[in-house]
């Protein structure tokens, strides 16, 4: 049975003090330097390089602290020297901070202290309610979106880790339809399949825009498995929508890769990308955000990274005509 989280968090503590030391997560030889309850966290093959173990860790560390004040958050990025620019010794760093803070370099290290405190809290709730029901985060999404044909289609490919210690049985998920102000979607069902990897037990509207599925595997998915399924959404084409694909994640992701293909015939005025805006923030036409720019074919791909939690990736776009 694991350790409660009480038990769990000055472990998770001494863990990432020791990631902290020297060049922080620069430094080489980063699988020897992570403990037992961070690779736990991390999850990461084999085989996994510095610059992948590297990687696991911002994620994590983005995650954890999403809810922190900012001058926490800047204490464990800053301690940790996610920045490749800022590798260079604890000391050097801690001096900087204090700099730009206009305190004490003592202040600072008790500052830096309390932060990797919460920092460990965070982790421990983290670690320790990864056994509860529905345990499990996703590895990858890939989406396609089309809207070259008489209506939107959305291809997810999901790639799943069970957090599971009896299995992973089946899960649920949603699926929202930006539906217009204006416009109330009509009771024209959503189709929703799946080509494989899994099946779709149970589909609910449980708003006008919102839908629920529960998804079931071939078989139990003991803990720490991946696997791999695929679904496709097809919008009836009377269906009004606003202009924007964006997946807020509800549980940790690791990566996300959207491709939308617009046909040649109603390309768009401007594409803009949704890069973790606040899902409050979002008022749509348009958000701020870089431009993206379209091929030849009329495609936009876009990836993401260190997703946190809650926050909008994804795109928008202002169409040609209304």
């Amino acid at each position: 049975m694991r350790d409660s989280e009480v038990e769990t968090r000055p472990r998770l503590a001494e863990e990432f003090r020791r990631l902290r030391r020297g060049r922080g997560l620069h430094a080489s030889g980063l699988a020897e330097r992570i403990g037992p309850l961070l690779t736990e966290l991390l999850d990461p093959p084999a085989d996994a390089t510095d610059r992948e173990l590297r990687r696991r860790l911002r994620v994590l560390v983005d995650q954890l602290t999403s809810g922190f004040p900012d001058d926490r958050r800047e204490a464990v990025l800053s301690a940790l020297a996610t920045d490749e620019r800022a590798a260079n010794r604890l000391s050097d760093r801690t001096a900087k901070l204090a700099a730009e803070s206009n305190y004490a370099e003592r202040t600072v290290r008790r500052r830096i202290h309390e932060a990797f405190d919460e920092l460990a809290a965070a982790a421990a709730v983290e670690l320790t309610g990864r056994d509860r029901e529905g345990g499990w985060y996703l590895r990858r999404l890939d989406a396609l979106l089309r809207l070259d044909g008489p209506g939107p289609e959305v291809t997810e490919k999901r790639t799943i880790v069970a957090r599971r210690r009896d299995g992973l049985e089946r899960i649920r998920t949603r699926f929202s339809v930006p539906s217009t102000a204006e416009w109330v979607l009509p009771e024209t069902d959503l189709q929703v399949s799946a080509r494989y990897g899994a099946v779709i037990t149970k589909l609910a509207r449980k708003s006008d825009a919102l839908f629920e599925m529960e998804i079931e595997f071939p078989e139990p998915l003991p803990f720490g498995r991946e696997h791999e399924y695929e679904l496709v959404f097809r919008l009836p084409p009377s269906w009004p929508l606003e202009p924007y694909y964006a997946m807020v994640p509800m549980v940790d992701c690791d990566a996300f890769r959207l491709r939308v293909r617009f046909g040649l015939d109603r390309l768009p005025l401007s594409v803009v990308c949704l890069d973790g805006l606040e899902y409050q923030e979002f008022r749509g036409r348009l958000a701020p955000g870089r431009t993206v720019r379209l091929d030849s074919f009329g495609e936009a791909a876009l990836s993401f990274e260190r997703l946190v939690p809650r926050r909008m990736y994804g795109i928008e776009w202002l169409p040609a005509e209304g």
